[in-house]
């Protein structure tokens, strides 16, 4: 859906679920699952639009995130890593992104 696109604005990252129990209660697959909506689907939308915001040198990255992204929360192990995750990587791009035209 997003191949005749020739610009972007905005990108809101708002997906994401939280499951209970800590990793150990968990099977791969539900910590896998976790991780595909919460970190990886938002990875996947920024291939798709950062070369287009680049290109046009603007836009804006808004991301919905959580304080378990800041503070671990007991019993919500995977849900916290996956917003850690999220965290990690807006604050790694910001400094790069701003240079470049993007907030």
């Amino acid at each position: 859906f997003m191949k005749d696109l020739n610009q972007v604005d905005i990108l809101v990252n708002n997906a994401g679920y939280a499951i209970n129990g800590t990793h150990e209660t968990n099977s791969m697959e539900t910590v896998k699952a976790q991780f595909e909506t919460n970190f990886f689907g938002i990875v996947r939308l920024q291939q798709r639009v950062l070369p287009l915001m680049r290109a046009q040198k603007s836009g804006h990255l808004i991301a919905v995130s959580s304080v378990g992204g800041l503070l671990g929360v007991p019993f919500n192990d995977i849900y916290c890593a996956t917003k850690f995750a999220l965290e990690g990587l807006y604050e790694s791009m910001a400094s790069l992104n701003l240079q470049l035209g993007i907030q």
